[in-house]
C-alpha cells in the first residue's frame, strides 16, 4: 500500500471519528435542552392549556412544577437557566392563587430575580413585560436596582401602561395625572439613559407625551406642512373646518 493511501485513509478515519463525537455532543445537548425542567414545565403547561384543562387541574400541578423549577434555579446553574426557571416559577405560581406555599415561593422567586438580575436592562425589560399586574413589582425593582436605565424602565412602563388603557377608556383623574407625571419624570430625570434598543429614554417618553397631548381623539391636530404633487406648498390648517384624509407614504 502506498504511504499516501495510508495517510488518506488515516485522515478519513480521524475525520469520521471527530464528526461522530461532535454529533454525539450536539445530540446530547439537544436532548438535555429538550428534557430540561424549564422546557418540560412549559411543554406540560402548553399541552394542558391546549387540552382546555380546568383551573383546578392546573393548580394541582403547581407544587410539582415549582419544585422542578427551583431545582433548576440552583445557584450553581448558568445565569440564563436560573433566570428562565425563576421567571417561569413566578408565572406558574399565579395558577394557584389560593395556595399559600405557592405565594411564598412566588415572593422568593421575585426576590431572587431582582437581586440577581435587577441591574440587567435587557432581562428586566423582558421580565416586566406581561408581569406588571403583580402588585408592587415595579416599585420594588425601582428601589433595588442600581441601574438608572432600569429605573427609567420602571417609570416608563407604568406610564405607557396607563396610556394604553386611556385609548379604550377614560382614565380616572388621579390615574391620568400619574400617567403624565411618570412620563415627565423619565424625561426630566433620565435624559442620558438609553432603553434596551439603544434609544434615549427621554426621547421615548417625550414621544409618548406628544402623542397623548396632541394626537388623542378630540384634540386639535398638529400643524403639518408640505408640497403637493405639483410642488405647491400647503398646510393642514388651510383646510380647517373641512373633512381631511391624510395618507402618509414614501419611497425607499
Amino acid at each position: 500500500m502506498k504511504p499516501s493511501n495510508c495517510l488518506s485513509r488515516s485522515w478519513k478515519s480521524w475525520f469520521g471519528a471527530a464528526v461522530m463525537l461532535v454529533g454525539c455532543a450536539v445530540g446530547a445537548r439537544a436532548q438535555e435542552q429538550k428534557t430540561s425542567p424549564v422546557v418540560q414545565v412549559r411543554t406540560e403547561l402548553r399541552e394542558l392549556r391546549d387540552g382546555k384543562a380546568e383551573a383546578d387541574t392546573l393548580a394541582a400541578k403547581v407544587p410539582e412544577w415549582l419544585a422542578m423549577l427551583f431545582a433548576a434555579a440552583d445557584p450553581a446553574a448558568p445565569a440564563a437557566t436560573r433566570f428562565d426557571a425563576l421567571t417561569l416559577a413566578i408565572d406558574v405560581s399565579l395558577l394557584a392563587p389560593t395556595n399559600d406555599a405557592a405565594s411564598a415561593q412566588r415572593v422568593l422567586a421575585i426576590e431572587r430575580v431582582l437581586a440577581e438580575y435587577g441591574d440587567d436592562l435587557a432581562r428586566m425589560s423582558t421580565f416586566l413585560r406581561g408581569r406588571t399586574a403583580i402588585e408592587g413589582l415595579r416599585a420594588k425593582l425601582f428601589d433595588t436596582t442600581k441601574n438608572a436605565a432600569v429605573k427609567a424602565l420602571c417609570l416608563y412602563s407604568e406610564g405607557a401602561e396607563l396610556a394604553l388603557k386611556s385609548r379604550s377608556a377614560k382614565l380616572e383623574p388621579a390615574d391620568e395625572k400619574r400617567m403624565f407625571a411618570l412620563l415627565e419624570r423619565v424625561v426630566a430625570e433620565f435624559a442620558t439613559e438609553k432603553d434596551d434598543k439603544g434609544r434615549l429614554w427621554k426621547d421615548v417618553a417625550a414621544g409618548a407625551l406628544a402623542a397623548l397631548r396632541d394626537l388623542a381623539v378630540g384634540k386639535l391636530a398638529p400643524e403639518i406642512s408640505g408640497a403637493d404633487l405639483d410642488g405647491a406648498a400647503f398646510k393642514l390648517s388651510d383646510y380647517r373646518g373641512k373633512i381631511v384624509v391624510l395618507d402618509f407614504w414614501g419611497n425607499w
